[in-house]
């Protein structure tokens, strides 16, 4: 399965990003925005990730959260995958919370490269991904109705988990299922089998 980690954008945020995505799908056009539900930061890529393989993910990256204490994230500023005029890949950043999503994410890479895993070298981005344009690059209007909309600075929310997803494809865009979660700052609190959802 194709499965990433991340940490869920909540409330009150999340209602902003909401309505973000709402504006950006009437004034954006070419653009695939993804599904409002569990709307995230990705923390690590796995790709593809065994089945079978689930449980020692989520034992690799437990003790991370676990040394991870519940702390403030705001979401701002437009960007994009690559840089450039050929975007691939819409996010919006964060301005709040970056040094320990950081953190977090060295602490998983360490966990999950002792465990056998493939880890990636590329820097740690902190994003939460919002679209992916239809064709190969947005054209002039487009980027400047994106950029201005995007440049909206998001009520900051408590983030308190790590979220392993299962992206899973379907019509409109993939569905990211939560399989696992480990809470920040409990020791031991992973669990495989977290209650399946939909989101984007």
């Amino acid at each position: 399965m194709r499965a990433f980690l991340g940490v869920a954008v909540t409330e009150p945020a999340l209602a902003a990003a909401v309505s973000l995505l709402a504006e950006l799908r009437r004034e954006v056009a070419d653009v695939r925005w993804v599904r409002d539900e569990g709307l995230h930061l990705t923390i690590h890529f796995f790709g593809a990730l065994p089945a079978d393989r689930l449980d020692a993910a989520v034992a690799a990256v437990a003790p991370a959260a676990a040394a991870t204490s519940p702390f403030r994230v705001r979401l701002a500023g437009p960007g994009s995958f690559p840089g450039g005029r050929r975007e691939r890949v819409l996010w919006i950043g964060a301005s709040e919370g970056t040094a320990e999503m950081a953190a977090l994410a060295g602490r998983c890479t360490a966990g999950l490269a002792a465990t056998g895993f493939a880890v990636e070298e590329r820097p740690f981005r902190a994003h939460c991904t919002l679209g992916r344009p239809r064709g190969t690059a947005l054209s002039a209007a487009a980027r400047g109705a994106w950029e201005q909309a995007a440049a909206a600075s998001l009520p900051a929310f408590t983030a308190d988990r790590l979220t392993l997803y299962e992206s899973v494809p379907a019509q409109g865009g993939p569905l990211y299922v939560p399989r696992a979660e480990a809470g920040f700052g409990q020791a031991g609190s992973a669990s495989a089998g977290f209650g399946a959802g939909t989101g984007a």
